[in-house]
């Protein structure tokens, strides 16, 4: 049998071993969540330059196209929002057109009348 001092030095060894586990797990989960944070930065820096070359890109284009002598419609290296102010106007513009054309206001037109295969057959045999 073993001795009382083996199993309690038994005992202590399991009980730091699980504590060293516990400490290795958190050191673990802490090194995970500073990787996923520094992935997070890195995608946010390349999501950045990626978006100054897309406004590159665009800047490009629209100058090429000015260039060929294509009318712009809309400045895609404009930044900025349309203030509140043209907001209003172009909203009651809406609200003042034309109701779409219902069922009743179009003219129904008449369907041509079907022959009744019985009756073509009786007429003709």
């Amino acid at each position: 049998m073993a001795s009382p001092e083996v199993l309690s030095r038994m005992e202590q060894r399991a009980i730091q071993a699980e504590q060293m586990i516990d400490l290795l797990t958190k050191q673990i989960s802490q090194l995970q969540i500073a990787v996923v944070d520094a992935q997070k930065d890195q995608l946010r820096r390349e999501n950045q330059h990626l978006r100054q070359e897309v406004d590159s890109l665009k800047r490009r284009l629209v100058d090429l196209e000015k260039s060929q002598g294509i009318k712009q419609y809309y400045d895609f290296t404009n930044k900025t929002t349309p203030s509140s102010e043209a907001i209003a106007e172009v909203q009651p513009a809406a609200n003042t057109s034309a109701p779409p054309p219902t069922v009743a206001d179009k003219p129904q037109q008449e369907k041509p009348q079907k022959v009744s295969i019985l009756v073509f057959c009786a007429m003709n045999c």
